[in-house]
């Protein structure tokens, strides 16, 4: 027996109760059977799925999956590479992986179907190991490297292969993640390793060994917090290390090896599982022994694994399982309603809705969005329904998010899924036209197509070669067909966005055959128009209906602080109007014409005002009405909170401050039709 405080000083056994003695407590609680599995074939490893409701049991090529709540087998999973020596479930429940002899073999739980075979050891796994969002899985082998390998379970890659330093060959035999997947720890003979997976590096070894033993480490396992390392060793011994100030405490001894160490949920207590066919629920703070229990004194068990609150023992008859725990509820139910799994989205955020219930409360909530708590809440009270309103950052391509609930019974449920955000790039042509050559020009639309040409290239760092600003005498009839019709129609690709921003006149022409059914055909005014030769001189309107479906990308925005209403604006004296009078009938302009310009999906158009409103431009803003809110909107339009605006957002803002700053005589419209989400304008401005 070791010099250290806390261990047993006698065991009494009571039938299928234990009395275990400590220099401090003796408590006697009795063991509840759940189920029994008869062995049929050779059994080498096992593993309980998180909710306690399966039991995986690895054999020769193959997996047993039994349920415990229905007491029957759910699949057997064949196909695997010689015995399956180690095995693992995510976080989530969804996934059993299995290694065989150099292979990892991942399971669909519900469907029963192999996902994916994972080849690159060197030898046996002889551990496995999710991170908590199931993102990552770490495999451990056997042989002269007893190399550790790091897959993304997302689309089947090797990130990592690493190695620990050690003097002899040897095999890696228990993996544990961090709390927040960060840091991986690894055990192998006499050495635990600590890794930093952002770092792909190697920090100094777990010291376990002592002045007055030299214990041999056989499992391992990290507290919920992170904070501290729990250590079975084959002399019994139960070690807890902190790896904040290194301090090492023996808190007591099996009297046979550890087959298989678990925290609780909330970090404070800590189950042991021992050859000696006894389990110890340890109090981390104290390091006393609070409660144990006797599995079956005449029974031999050549494993036990726990997850804190089932044990299944294995021995020569079959596998028994055990309940530390009183009968208890379920855990809570996570319904989520947007995103949904395997989504495409084309902006760089989502928004997860959904609702979480339980019977007896919820105490804690923690969400994961790529292996990092996004938001962790701790609840007070007793609250049994949470809805959740979360907007979440994405990066380019795949998205795993995680959200795991705990109830007030520490029973707990994670619920994961995955979002594809398309890559693309931003293609925008900026158009401002104050000096005309046959007009009557305007004060500030070249000052609006120079702060949307900044915020484009500058606040989100659009590559200028992918900009294209047209000011004045350069936003001729001619460059702009070239750049609308050719630059950009011949760059911008399927996933790409394409943003075409207008500022100057507009005007109507008479057109008994307009298709709008109002007599007018809409005109921009380029730089070099003419009101005489409006027809030969002018950029119509209706070319965007045939030029917006031309283009590959599937996302579209025209944005236009112009107007085409001929009239004059309400109070000269403040407001000048961005619509030149030809001399035309002026009938009632039909609304139609904005939709029947974004028939296609993906098109959207944002423009100053309603169609027979007037566009104005004041001198006190500098900036035409719309165009000095919209740059606003770039601020302090984020409704959602998630850094990005998007054209609903942008068009919300200034649908508001604009008829506010106009006595309600300019409206801007939208219309379009986006798919999905709706189309991101660009980054929320800071220090605006």
């Amino acid at each position: 027996m070791n010099k250290y405080k806390n261990y047993p000083l006698f065991i009494a056994v009571l039938g299928m109760t234990i009395l275990l003695g400590c220099r401090h407590t003796a408590v006697v609680l009795p063991l509840t059977p759940v189920d029994t599995l008869p062995k049929k074939d050779d059994l080498f490893s096992m593993a309980l799925s998180p909710d306690n409701r399966y039991l995986a049991v690895g054999g020769a090529r193959k997996v047993l999956l039994w349920d415990m709540l229905l007491k029957k087998e759910r699949h057997v999973f064949e196909g695997g590479v010689g015995d399956i020596l180690s095995l693992a479930f995510s976080a989530d429940g969804k996934t059993l992986a299995a290694g065989g002899f150099k292979t990892v073999t991942l399971w669909d739980i519900d469907g029963g179907q192999e996902i994916a075979t994972l080849s690159d050891p060197t030898d046996y796994i002889t551990s496995l190991a999710f991170s908590p969002d199931s993102l990552l899985l770490a495999a451990g082998s056997r042989g002269t490297e007893s190399a550790i390998h790091l897959w993304n379970v997302s689309n089947k890659k090797l990130i990592q292969r690493m190695i620990p330093r050690a003097k002899y060959a040897d095999q890696i035999r228990a993996l544990a993640f961090s709390p927040d997947g960060n840091q991986l720890a690894s055990l192998r003979l006499h050495a635990i390793h600590l890794w930093d997976i952002k770092k792909e590096s190697e920090r100094i070894p777990v010291p376990i060994d002592g002045s007055d033993f030299l214990p041999t480490p056989l499992v391992i396992a990290l507290s919920p917090h992170g904070k501290q390392l729990a250590v079975g060793t084959a002399e019994g011994q139960v070690i807890l290390y902190s790896l904040l100030d290194h301090e090492r405490t023996v808190m007591g001894s099996h009297q046979e090896k550890i087959f298989s160490l678990a925290f609780t949920q909330d970090g404070k207590g800590l189950i042991s599982l021992g050859g000696d066919n006894t389990v110890f629920r340890w109090n981390v703070e104290t390091q006393k022994v609070m409660a144990s229990h006797r599995l079956n004194a005449s029974s031999t068990f050549t494993g036990m694994i726990t997850n804190g609150n089932i044990v299944a023992a294995m021995g020569r008859e079959g596998i028994n399982l055990f309940s530390l725990e009183q009968v208890r509820g379920i855990p809570p139910v996570i319904a989520i309603l947007t995103p949904t799994d395997q989504q495409e989205v084309a902006m760089p955020s989502v928004k997860l809705t959904g609702k979480i219930a339980d019977d007896t409360g919820i105490k804690d909530i923690t969400i994961w969005v790529n292996g990092v708590a996004w938001k962790q809440h701790h609840m007070e009270g007793n609250i049994r329904e949470i809805r959740l309103d979360e907007a979440l950052s994405l990066k380019a391509g795949a998205n795993r998010i995680a959200i795991r609930a705990t109830d007030l019974d520490d029973l707990a449920q994670t619920e994961t899924l995955e979002v594809h955000m398309e890559t693309g790039k931003v293609y925008a042509a900026i158009i401002g036209i104050s000096k005309y050559k046959n007009i009557e020009g305007l004060r500030y639309a070249d000052n609006d197509a120079k702060a949307f040409y900044k915020y484009l290239t500058e606040d989100n760092r659009i590559p200028k070669d992918q900009v294209w600003l047209l000011l004045n005498d350069e936003a001729t009839l001619d460059h702009i067909k070239d750049v609308l019709g050719g630059k950009i129609l011949a760059q911008a690709g399927k996933q790409d966005t394409v943003i075409i921003f207008y500022a100057g006149h507009g005007a109507p022409l008479s057109n008994r055959n307009s298709l709008d059914g109002d007599g007018l055909d809409k005109y921009l005014l380029p730089h070099d128009a003419d009101l005489k030769r409006l027809y030969a001189t002018g950029y119509p309107m209706y070319e965007f209906s045939f030029l917006l479906p031309r283009f590959m990308a599937e996302r579209v925005v025209l944005i236009q602080d112009t107007c085409f209403s001929g009239a004059t604006a309400p109070y000269d004296s403040v407001a000048k109007g961005r619509t030149i009078p030809t001399g035309v009938y002026r009938a009632p302009i039909s609304e139609t014409f904005w939709e029947r310009l974004t028939r296609g999906k993906g098109q959207v158009i944002l423009t100053a005002s309603q169609a027979n409103e007037v566009s104005m431009e004041r001198d006190d803003l500098r900036h035409g009405v719309f165009t000095y809110y919209l740059l606003e909107a770039f601020a302090h339009g984020d409704v959602n909170g998630d850094g990005w605006i998007s054209t609903g957002e942008a068009f919300r803002y200034v649908s508001k401050k604009v008829p506010d700053a106009t006595g309600q005589n300019q409206n801007p419209v939208k219309t379009g039709h986006e798919v999905g989400n709706e189309i991101v304008l660009g980054r929320v401005r800071s220090g605006k």
